[in-house]
């Protein structure tokens, strides 16, 4: 796994390196949220037809919830770096 850079990627030049990482992480958070909205919605649609789950639809919300929960578990992992420019 590799880390976030602590170079200051294109688009960011007029940043601090410790501000790059956090806007960076901040910009990422956005994507992760978006993608458990999404996740979210897909199972919703599922659950949303009112009537007994097939085995496969079944399969399928398992294996939605744990992407959802790896999602979270990144969210974690990116907070301290979002918190970086205000120590």
């Amino acid at each position: 796994m590799n880390p976030i850079p602590r170079s200051i990627p294109a688009g960011f030049a007029s940043f601090g390196p410790a501000d790059a990482t956090s806007a960076c992480a901040a910009r990422v958070d956005g994507h992760i949220g978006a993608s458990l909205e999404l996740l979210g919605d897909a199972i919703g649609a599922i659950y949303g037809q009112r009537r007994a789950l097939t085995p496969d639809e079944a399969r399928l919300v398992v294996a939605l919830r744990g992407c959802m929960v790896s999602l979270s578990h990144a969210r974690d992992l990116i907070a301290p770096l979002m918190v970086e420019r205000a120590s």
